[in-house]
């Protein structure tokens, strides 16, 4: 089952005896356990019949004991175990003691719904008895990392459930600042639904600019297009501003942004006598509405020199982890950066 199918069938009250949400992507994993948290126990039943244990804190064994004791009130009790990658005796338990093997293996207790919640967890062994059994009893699911061509369309699908549209730039902005967190991301777009007016339909550069603390003039975004059109006078008011508000605009948020920008404009220099603006925003992963932008920064940088480029921004990443840097002035590590970019 994929997220969209298990969020459903939760909303609709319809449980499995056992879940076991697993994988690198946190955010996926957060929301179906608020979404059962919320649903599953009747609020004035929750101190009853609702029990949240952390990993570290238990074991196998105990929440075993636990998911097989009968509820105090109603007919229906959860347990909900945070963090399962913590606990004490699973690997153990996989090898040796089987106890969760036996519990999913044998009749669940009709009254318990038992839920594990396992966080930065690549991949699990699907051979294993227990895994095969719990994905036919009940629910497996990995939550995957959305790729990076993922991300905004997952931004407007965020807007769609709120029934508001959001501009292309302003989609963009939001992005290349807050990152591909999906929890941040998740958490900012809340704010935004809070401080616009619900008349508001589209939500645009201003709305993001004016909520989210970014500046309108001196944000990633203002920064790649004058980078891209090799405006050193606006390059270096922005990473100006950028090392006056340092805090706000780390080189460790402005590298990664501009280390994805020129790798796409590296893949658009090699295939853009070949590929349509279809085709290369297909490629990059990008709305074609921006296409321009990385093809005319293709003209202005060719081949050799995006390479060169792509070699300063590695050494700026690790001038920003504190190798061969020794000033405590981290905004002089993309002032050298874009000065090599512009003229070296």
């Amino acid at each position: 089952m994929n997220f969209e199918e298990i969020k459903k069938d939760i909303q609709l009250k319809k449980y499995f005896p056992i879940y076991l949400f697993y994988g690198e992507e946190p955010y996926f994993i957060d929301e179906l356990a608020n979404l059962i948290i919320e649903n599953v126990v009747p609020q004035e039943n929750k101190s009853f019949n609702q029990t949240i244990i952390y990993g570290k804190d238990a074991s196998i064994r105990q929440i075993i004991e636990l998911a097989r004791s009968a509820p105090m009130i109603d007919d229906l009790q959860l347990i909900l175990v945070k963090e399962a990658q913590g606990l004490k005796d699973y690997k153990q338990d996989l090898k040796e003691n089987k106890l969760l093997e036996f519990y999913v293996s044998n009749a669940f207790p009709k009254q318990t719904i038992l839920v594990f919640c396992f966080k930065e967890t690549k991949s699990l062994d699907k051979r294993l008895k227990v895994f095969k059994q719990i994905e036919k009893e009940g629910v497996l699911f990995e939550s995957k990392k959305l790729y990076d061509n993922q991300i905004q369309p997952w931004i407007v699908e965020q807007f769609n459930f709120y029934k508001k549209k959001i501009s292309l730039d302003a989609m963009r902005l939001l992005n290349e600042h807050v990152g591909n967190d999906l929890s941040v991301l998740n958490s900012e777009i809340k704010k935004l639904m809070v401080a616009i007016p619900q008349s508001k339909n589209l939500v645009d550069i201003d709305d993001i600019t004016n909520n989210i603390g970014i500046s309108r003039q001196y944000n990633v975004f203002e920064l790649e297009k004058s980078l891209s059109r090799k405006d050193a006078t606006t390059t270096f008011k922005i990473v100006d501003y950028f090392d006056k508000n340092i805090k706000a605009n780390p080189p460790e948020m402005v590298l990664p942004v501009l280390y994805s920008y020129f790798s796409k404009v590296m893949i658009v220099s090699l295939l853009k006598k070949e590929k349509n603006d279809f085709e290369l925003a297909t490629a990059l992963g990008v709305n074609k509405f921006f296409i321009n932008d990385y093809k005319m920064a293709s003209v202005n940088y060719n081949i050799f020199k995006l390479m060169n480029i792509v070699g300063y921004l590695k050494e700026a990443d690790l001038k920003s982890k504190g190798v061969d840097f020794v000033s405590d002035k981290k905004g002089d590590i993309l002032k050298e950066l874009v000065y090599k970019i512009l003229y070296f």
